[in-house]
């Protein structure tokens, strides 16, 4: 192969996507390594000069599913660019290649690449231009086989041509116009496709065929005398092998002195394009041939008629792209509708730029269900399954109905959040609504389960408000849409000191005072959680919003505030008076308990902040 690109200086367009949004778009001719930020580097995305060659900073310092130096790509010309794997340890699928540790692969053009939650869009910035066969085999192939080109072909030069006239030309395009409305897929689409081209270019026959498993397997093949199949009907893979080799359409003009190309001696000419899927790769061909035993006198198909049959090929290729968008689209508004609200939705599957990863102030809440590995065990593996899916979907209905994103099921605990992606001023407020109707459900889920699985269904709920990073917290193989950072840490453990208060829900200060003037709370006490270092004060969130729990806290706080002041036997006669009208009060019993041990050891100095020791 020779190409005046070979020895010219290559440059290629690279371009970043988050969540199908473009981040950055730059070009490079030289070496670019691609890797993650280093202290005292810009943010990114960004190109920056290095010292022995460009760096683009792709992820920031925190990201570390991206190398430093993770990946450097060289330019080679004839639209091919060499990719290095610069990791120390481990491999980089591109498209079916694994590159290991160090090694180099190359790579025609367009290229994908995703490093993270990043994809790479890597091009060249030069057109396509001439390119022919030389010396690659036999003189008959030589002579026979040509690439396309681009051509121009003017007015004068198609009236030369009776078969070319300008109304023939008109006539091809309205064809192609009408076969472009069909939808692509289907047995029609490639039914039009394929006698639309038949007719316009008189064909013997015409044929869409697809490259699986290194095998090319005819889709339809359509005939001039009207059959939607040939039988015995057989292509030349010579020329497919071209067509998917050099990413161009080719034609085939067999010689008279015997034609190594393929045996199909009644062959006068032939034409074949690319089909090409979203990656840029080539998945198939569209294929016409003329034969001399129906054909007598018909010219060789021309240049024109061959840039006609790459018209066809490129409409094929998007409306098979188009339908596959359309498949994700569907894909992602059923994920989307898995874990949004659906009116939220919606939005997500019209701008998944709401997807990408920022800073929110949300309210995140942990349930979990109470004694569920006793339960499992006593009931079984397929009881289990109908019972935890039957709770699931009570208490994420809760989630769903206040606006909640379900992040997540974390073996017997649910996780959601409120405030993103989209914004949400009463976060806060909507995590505890959501949280009182998930203790109204209890009522009915005990009545269908509490006989089968051998006592009251219970569940223990924490809530925490905060900010936190919001975005895909899953992979490129797992989407999982959600917050990280210590709020969502906090939230949990909060969750987890529900037993030992034994208290059915509990929130932050920050949820507290967020929501204090629509519902009642109860201030329980301070406590320090395992790995955050910062006490926490806890509120207890009821599912009795009545007067009468008014009246509880109202007495409770009065025993709290005597054992936080380090009187402990006034804390002890009025927790002792709290639990004489509601004797079945969780928080009173575990702060008398305290107070008592407090009483016990009058020489230790009173810690009225709780260390719990367990998550």
């Amino acid at each position: 192969m020779v190409s005046n690109e070979r020895d010219a200086a290559e440059s290629c367009k690279i371009e970043v996507y988050c969540q199908d949004m473009c981040l950055f778009s730059g070009e490079f001719s030289g070496q670019l390594e691609v890797g993650r930020q280093r202290q005292n580097e810009p943010p990114p995305p960004v190109m920056m000069a290095g010292r022995q060659h460009q760096r683009l900073i792709l992820a920031s310092l925190t990201e570390l599913d991206v190398s430093r130096s993770h990946l450097l790509l060289e330019p080679q010309g004839e639209r091919r660019v060499t990719v290095t794997n610069l990791l120390r340890q481990g491999v980089v699928a591109i498209r079916d290649t694994l590159v290991d540790s160090g090694q180099s692969a190359a790579f025609h053009l367009p290229l994908r690449v995703q490093l993270g939650r990043y994809e790479l869009h890597v091009d060249s910035t030069r057109p396509v231009v001439p390119s022919m066969i030389r010396s690659a085999g036999p003189a008959s192939i030589v002579s026979s086989l040509a690439l396309r080109r681009p051509v121009e072909i003017s007015i004068t030069e198609l009236e030369t041509q009776k078969s070319l006239a300008p109304e023939r030309v008109v006539k091809w395009v309205q064809q192609i116009l009408a076969f472009f409305q069909e939808v692509a897929g289907t047995e029609q689409f490639y039914l039009s496709a394929l006698g639309g081209m038949q007719q316009m270019l008189n064909l013997t026959s015409a044929a869409v065929l697809f490259y699986e498993d290194g095998h090319w397997l005819s889709k339809l093949v359509v005939s001039a005398d009207g059959n939607e199949h040939s039988e015995g009907w057989r292509a030349s893979h010579t020329v497919l092998d071209m067509v998917r080799n050099e990413r161009v359409a080719c034609r085939h003009i067999p010689t008279s002195d015997g034609d190594v190309v393929n045996s199909l001696t009644e062959i006068n000419s032939v034409v074949a394009a690319p089909i090409f899927d979203e990656q840029g790769e080539v998945v198939g061909a569209i294929y016409g041939d003329r034969r001399r035993t129906l054909l007598q006198g018909e010219a060789d198909i021309s240049e024109l008629e061959m840039l006609f049959v790459e018209l066809i090929a490129s409409g094929i290729s998007s409306g098979l792209i188009r339908v596959e968008h359309e498949r994700r689209s569907s894909a992602a508004r059923t994920r989307f509708e898995q874990f949004f609200p659906p009116s939220l939705a919606k939005r997500l599957e019209d701008d998944e730029s709401f997807l990408k990863g920022r800073n929110c102030d949300v309210s995140i809440l942990f349930c979990d269900i109470r004694r569920f590995s006793e339960i499992s065990e006593r009931i079984g593996p397929e009881e289990t399954v109908l019972w935890i899916n039957s709770v699931m979907d009570a208490l994420s209905e809760c989630v769903l109905q206040h606006n909640g994103v379900l992040v997540d099921y974390i073996g017997d605990e649910l996780f959601a959040m409120w405030g993103a992606p989209d914004e949400q001023p009463n976060h806060a407020v909507l995590a505890c609504r959501a949280a009182l109707s998930m203790l109204d459900k209890l009522p009915r889920l005990n009545e269908l389960w509490s006989e089968r699985i051998g006592g009251p269904l219970d569940i223990g709920i924490g809530i925490n408000s905060g900010q936190a990073q919001v975005g895909n917290i899953g992979s490129n193989v797992k989407f999982k849409y959600g917050p990280l950072g210590n709020s969502v840490n906090i939230a949990s453990r909060i969750q987890n000191a529900t037993k030992q208060l034994q208290a059915t829900a509990l929130v932050s200060e920050a949820t507290a005072r967020l929501v204090a003037d629509k519902m009642m709370l109860r201030r329980l006490c301070q406590i320090q959680v395992v790995n955050v270092q910062t006490p926490i004060t806890v509120y207890e969130l009821a599912a009795d919003q009545s007067e009468e729990y008014g009246e509880l806290s109202r007495l409770y706080q009065a025993g709290l505030a005597a054992f936080e002041s380090g009187n402990s036997i006034e804390a002890c006669k009025k927790l002792t008076e709290v639990l004489a009208r509601y004797p079945d009060d969780g928080p009173s019993i575990i702060l008398l308990s305290r107070a008592v041990n407090q009483i016990g050891h009058p020489d230790a100095a009173v810690d009225t902040v709780w260390r719990l020791d367990r998550k």
